[in-house]
């Protein structure tokens, strides 16, 4: 449904018309002939794609709440004077400052707001700033306080702030920061002195009417305005802030503004709004840029027009237990003094009256805080499952520990009826959502994990252990970053009938954003063989064209391997060291068909004698090719075979052992095993050896000011997807600013020195 008064009581419309590529015609009541409206298009885009798609209605600032507020200002009964409905969107913390006033009024959070007005005055003044952007925003906040209803205004001197925005006026008529033409304080210093508590200062109008001719001259042919020497949304979003408020006809401007934030430079269907040095639906430019389409498409500004919200919200979380025993977790947003029934029910989805216990940290609750957490059992339940970590009561914990750290926890057992709690012990837990246990607690309800993912949910399973008619809570461990990880390795691949690939030394590269494992060694080193693979859930399926279960009719055969000798399970489940060696086969899993085999020789006389075991259990059956050809006999008994006549010198030898269906019953050696022979009658072996692959290097070096070094030469392991931002983050440099823009390092600063 298009918002209504987009519709209706719009002095302007944008038209676009393409005359000899120049964008001159009037405003009329279209925008194009085919009725389509692209500042709708935008604002609807953003809408559905960042705020209620990427985002999923989580407002991370005050500025995201902003524009969603000012989009649903004129829908409904939403009015800036009378309450905006924001109970769908889960709101910000309301912060400081400036940004913290804003919060708390589209919070309706009366007490706050005043709070935090009467923190932007001192001595009857607004408090003086180093930067005409913030001194802007806090007029605009305070006045944005004071013309709400049912407030008592906080008192400062407009004189003051009048005189403050124009002594920073530079004769142009516009304004500067860091020694360069800054649009971003032009464009919201505009927006205060548009204000109607200034309308009476003598000059105002003089000085605004230069602004506005000033921002004409520095328009760029797009429409847009310029920061750091590209075309920002940032900078032309609070350029139409100020030309809004201050109510100048946009129609008459060659290139209408908005056209600006349109430009196919800094704004796209697909990706949304990006600055000129980051990417996708960048949050900054999405927040400001939306914002001010929905002001130019109302032809209503949200500075000039914002009052206090006359219902109070606020945010709170829920993690529920339901009836039938499944989780959910939910971020609402309701109105204070709201009961926690009513949460629960927006919990849940529908409503809920009774039926519930409501809980903190073991404690029964009966009320909603702002920013709280409730834990929500449903009735019927005998007692409760839970993770305690570090002695914690009845709740869902979340762990947060370092890179490959460590986390530990007790699985206790509270039964409601006594209230009695217990640990308890043979529970199993499942630490990668696939329904099977990973984990058994010990005789104390203890479990110890090192997770894998920077992201690891717990669950209790339902087992024997686990006391029936129990509702079971999760737990969950966030692990941080560890930076670049690079682990050396051996990885050789065995097909049905040869070897796929070997690689004796493999630097198994990753970001650090999870623990490396034995799956993404064996995957890396396969992309970089060109073999296929299909490789899902940690586990390996096709390899080269062969698919488990190609040759078992009881599917029983496929890809497993060893992992320093020692048969593993679930390749993505094995954490990576230094110097490990892994072997994957086709076959069967070790003790149901397949062998890992070693060999041992002995020289007697003029022949050698092969024996083949298993741990210390000799492999009969086993055909051996030596030096290329195959021999007659297959190992006996005790897993031996003699070469008659061999003369001193190296001999190849190769292994092999199917059963009825053609699977390996044995892993063949590593080509090129070899056995010695020497002169005096001694033996020596030589495993085979592989490829020896090294990741690539970036190399670095930062200078500062005058070509001071920060930070010498010095190589980094490349991989896939590596930005100059993470390799700089992998040095003891102290980096400021974005993950795509870089405002300071070691604390030298960007523009410190006018340049």
């Amino acid at each position: 449904m298009k918002h209504e008064k987009w519709r209706k009581g719009l002095s302007f419309l944008l038209v676009v018309a393409l005359v000899l590529g120049v964008l001159v015609l009037p405003f009329t009541e279209e925008v194009y002939a085919d009725g389509s409206d692209p500042i709708e298009g935008a604002v609807s885009n953003a809408i559905n794609n960042y705020y209620n798609g990427t985002q999923d209605k989580v407002l991370d600032d005050w500025e995201e709440l902003a524009g969603i507020y000012s989009y649903l200002e004129g829908q409904d009964s939403n009015s800036f004077s009378g309450g905006v409905d924001i109970s769908d969107y889960v709101l910000p913390a309301t912060g400081t400052g400036a940004a913290g006033l804003f919060a708390a009024l589209m919070k309706g959070d009366g007490v706050k707001a005043r709070e935090l007005a009467e923190g932007l005055v001192s001595g009857g003044a607004i408090i003086p700033t180093t930067s005409v952007s913030t001194y802007a925003m806090q007029v605009l906040a305070l006045e944005a306080y004071n013309r709400s209803s049912g407030v008592t205004a906080v008192l400062y001197s407009t004189t003051g702030a009048i005189d403050y925005l124009l002594d920073a006026q530079d004769e142009s008529g516009g304004y500067t920061a860091w020694g360069s033409t800054s649009f971003d304080d032009s464009g919201l210093a505009l927006a205060a002195l548009s204000l109607p508590a200034f309308s009476g200062h003598p000059t105002i109008d003089t000085e605004k009417t230069a602004l506005i001719d000033w921002l004409k001259e520095g328009q760029s042919p797009s429409g847009a305005f310029a920061a750091f020497g590209s075309d920002s949304a940032n900078s032309t979003a609070c350029v139409l802030y100020g030309l809004v408020a201050s109510g100048d006809t946009l129609a008459t401007w060659t290139t209408h503004p908005a056209l600006g934030l349109l430009d196919s430079g800094i704004y796209s269907d697909e990706q949304g709004w990006y600055t000129s040095w980051s990417g996708a639906w960048d949050a900054y430019s999405t927040k400001q840029a939306t914002l001010a389409l929905v002001d130019v498409k109302k032809g209503n500004s949200f500075y000039a027009n914002l009052e206090l919200n006359q219902t109070h919200y606020i945010s709170t979380s829920m993690q529920m237990v339901k009836p039938d025993g499944s989780y959910v977790e939910k971020s609402v947003t309701v109105p204070t003094g709201s009961s926690l029934d009513f949460v629960a029910g927006k919990v849940s989805g529908s409503a809920i009256s009774g039926g519930f216990s409501y809980y903190e940290e073991g404690a029964e609750v009966s009320t909603v805080g702002d920013g709280s957490t409730r834990l929500a059992v449903a009735d019927g339940f005998d007692g409760i499952v839970y993770f305690s970590h570090g002695g914690s009561d009845l709740n869902i914990p979340r762990v947060s520990i370092g890179f490959g750290a460590t986390a530990e926890f007790t699985i206790k057992y509270l039964e409601l009826s006594s209230g009695a709690i217990t640990p308890l012990t043979g529970a199993s837990v499942d630490m990668n959502g696939d329904g099977f246990g990973d984990l058994l607690t010990d005789d104390l309800g203890r479990i110890s994990l090192s997770p894998i993912e920077a992201t690891t949910d717990l669950e209790v399973l339902t087992t024997s252990a686990t006391p029936l008619n129990t509702a079971l809570l999760p737990a969950q461990i966030l692990m941080t970053s560890g930076g670049t990880q690079t682990k050396t390795v051996s990885v050789r691949v065995e097909g049905p009938t040869a070897n796929v690939v070997h690689y004796s030394a493999f630097d198994v590269v990753g970001d650090g954003t999870k623990q490396l494992t034995a799956g993404d060694a064996v995957t890396q080193v396969l992309s970089t063989a060109g073999v296929s693979y299909t490789y899902s859930g940690g586990y390996l399926s096709q390899v080269n064209g062969v698919t488990a279960g190609s040759y078992d009719p009881s599917d029983y055969d496929g890809w497993v391997y060893f992992m320093n000798g020692v048969a593993g399970s679930g390749l993505g489940s094995q954490v990576l060291q230094d110097e490990d060696e892994i072997i994957v086969y086709y076959g069967y899993y070790p003790g149901w068909g397949t062998d890992l085999v070693s060999m041992q020789a002995e020289v007697s006389g003029g022949g050698v004698t092969l024996t083949l075991l298993s741990g210390i259990t000799p492999v009969s059956g086993v055909a051996v090719s030596w030096d290329g050809v195959n021999l007659p006999s297959l190992t006996n008994a005790l897993g031996q075979v003699t070469i008659e006549g061999v003369s001193p010198g190296a001999y190849t030898v190769q292994i092999s052992k199917i059963d009825g269906y053609g699977v390996p019953q044995v892993v063949r050696f590593a080509s090129g095993t070899a056995i010695t022979i020497t002169d005096t009658g001694e033996s020596s072996q030589e495993d085979g050896s592989g490829l020896t692959v090294t990741a690539q290097e970036v190399f670095l070096t930062v200078k500062g000011l005058r070509g001071q070094t920060l930070y010498s030469r010095t190589g980094q392991p490349y991989y896939v997807g590596i930005t100059v931002r993470d390799v700089l983050d992998n040095t003891p440099l102290s980096v400021s600013g974005t993950r795509a823009y870089v405002t300071g390092i070691n604390g030298l600063n960007e523009f410190d020195n006018g340049e």
